[in-house]
């Protein structure tokens, strides 16, 4: 990347919230679920992975040795695997297990969601370059109509809100309450909305 006059490069750790249960899934582990040649979380994963984020956590809780395994040939050394013992307790949970492991060099978080393997690598490095462009603490991807999606990047001056959150609702309160620390990027595909909850979300995309 370059880097304009004034821009920062900041090092970014991509937390990937990836611990729930798939309770809308009929009894299927989602993120097991195959799309084309690999798995929801290896999609994931890989589009990370390939992009410019300095390092990956992957927050894991229900059925983690399962997903573990898909993981036992990666040597790519971004990538480090957490599991999150007290996952029932939401999603928030897991974004704190993942600041307990983020490495000391870190000074911004992109909060992920396990199951959205379409988010590419491109848009993730859009965001990124967004966020190392001006002086905001916080970067939401939104369409046209302003509707907020996933990733976010948040700095780690909010380190104290964030280790505060609790429950299902991840960051959304950090985010609702530093509107003006917000640079909302607005882009044109979906992706940022598709995420998969239900047996229906999947057939949509394997047939």
């Amino acid at each position: 990347m370059v880097l304009h006059y004034g821009s920062i490069k900041h090092f970014v750790s991509a937390i990937i919230l990836a611990a729930g249960k798939s309770t809308r899934m009929e009894g299927r582990q989602k993120l097991l679920c195959q799309i084309g040649k690999k798995t929801i979380i290896e999609k994931t994963v890989d589009n990370l992975l390939g992009s410019k984020v300095d390092e990956v956590i992957l927050v894991l809780g229900f059925s983690s040795k399962k997903i573990i395994k898909k993981f036992s040939n990666y040597s790519d050394k971004k990538l480090r695997i957490v599991v999150n013992s007290n996952y029932n307790r939401g999603m928030s949970s897991s974004i704190l297990a993942g600041l307990e492991k983020i490495n000391t060099a870190s000074d911004s978080i992109m909060i992920c969601l396990g199951d959205q393997p379409f988010i590419e690598s491109e848009l993730i490095d859009l965001l990124i370059d967004c966020y190392n462009s001006n002086r905001k603490g916080i970067v939401v991807p939104v369409n046209n109509k302003e509707t907020r999606g996933h990733p976010v990047i948040i700095s780690l001056k909010y380190h104290e809100s964030l280790k505060s959150v609790q429950g299902d609702i991840g960051a959304r309160k950090i985010i609702e309450s530093n509107h003006d620390d917000i640079c909302f990027f607005k882009i044109r595909t979906d992706n940022i909305f598709t995420d998969i909850d239900t047996l229906e979300d999947y057939c949509k995309y394997v047939n």
